[in-house]
């Protein structure tokens, strides 16, 4: 996940550089656009075909968390008026406990929701989320489980297993919950068992990298160490095993951080816009994407007007759209 090209060499990581001869290589390949990068691969197709182009839509008749909407639930927000007090002169004996409480009560919200979700959908994260945007998401590949027969529009290599009773594992998210050390075991123990195909997906790269950055110390030693787990799988799977490594996208070092959401308010609040009312936003990543009910050109025309959105990014219009295959 998230492994570059140029993360490939002798000294970081050895194996990986030694399949290169052995092998077809095609370094730098170019990742479909969007989030969604399991349907691309899974079905050969771009989003714009799929229709699957980031891993959260707006929905507001099938969002898995539309539950939400009848209930009263208090969002415990990470910077609250505890975090504000002095940790000297004795405040932090008051700070603290207080703190531990927030953090408490906010983790017990987030997975009583999370289950609720769960009910609704094979798998719909609440990631960071505001509980009052989330009844109008839904999630675009794990409405049912991504493995099962025409479980995504297009066909995927999934139909075609199940159509030649191929016999597989799916060792990837959201089956594994990111967790390289549990996919390491579980792939020596699957590659000893009656499988034709084994699906497995090492995570840590595209987690840890997004913290540290790509030209990081860190970055090596992660790169590293996904080196040897994959080396480990390969030494205990039958010798006649065919292998396929993809990194499914890239990654770059943050350069600069726009605060859009305080840009998107504050435009809003000039034309007397409510948020999840007038208006909707959702912050992706390296995108923003707006759902305006209400006074759609006067707060469409302020952002584009805006001066740090117009230097340090570009606005999705047709054209580019079709270039990029952006539904």
């Amino acid at each position: 996940d998230a492994f570059r090209s140029d993360y490939i060499n002798k000294v970081d990581t050895p194996f990986l550089h030694g399949q290169i001869k052995k092998g077809l290589y095609c370094p730098q390949m170019k990742s479909s656009s969007g989030f969604t990068q399991r349907s691309s691969i899974f079905t050969g197709t771009y989003p714009r075909e799929s229709d699957n182009f980031t891993m959260y839509t707006f929905d507001f008749q099938n969002s898995p968390y539309a539950f939400l909407k009848s209930q009263k639930i208090r969002e415990y927000h990470s910077k609250s008026i505890f975090e504000k007090l002095p940790t000297s002169a004795g405040w932090g004996l008051i700070k603290d406990p207080f703190m531990r409480i927030h953090r408490r009560k906010n983790i017990n919200t987030r997975l009583h929701i999370q289950k609720l979700a769960n009910e609704n959908a094979h798998h719909a994260p609440i990631s960071f989320i505001p509980y009052s945007l989330l009844p109008y998401i839904g999630i675009s590949e794990d409405v049912k489980p991504i493995y099962e027969p025409k479980s995504l529009k297009n066909e995927s290599i999934f139909d075609i297993f199940s159509e030649k009773k191929i016999n597989f594992k799916y060792l990837m998210y959201p089956a594994t919950d990111l967790n390289d050390d549990l996919v390491h075991v579980k792939t020596c123990i699957a590659s000893k068992m009656d499988y034709d195909i084994i699906l497995s997906q090492l995570s840590e790269c595209d987690e840890k990298i997004h913290y540290h950055g790509p030209s990081s110390l860190e970055r090596r030693k992660i790169i590293g160490e996904i080196d040897r787990k994959v080396r480990s799988i390969h030494n205990q799977a039958p010798k006649d095993t065919t292998w396929i490594i993809i990194g499914d996208h890239g990654m770059t070092d943050v350069k600069n951080i726009i605060d859009i959401q305080k840009i998107i308010l504050c435009e809003a609040d000039k034309l007397n816009m409510k948020f999840c009312e007038d208006y909707f936003y959702f912050l992706d990543s390296t995108m923003a994407r707006i759902l305006v009910l209400k006074n759609k050109n006067e707060l469409e025309n302020k952002l584009k007007e805006n001066i740090q959105l117009k230097s340090n990014g570009i606005f999705i219009d047709d054209s580019i759209a079709k270039k990029y295959n952006i539904p």
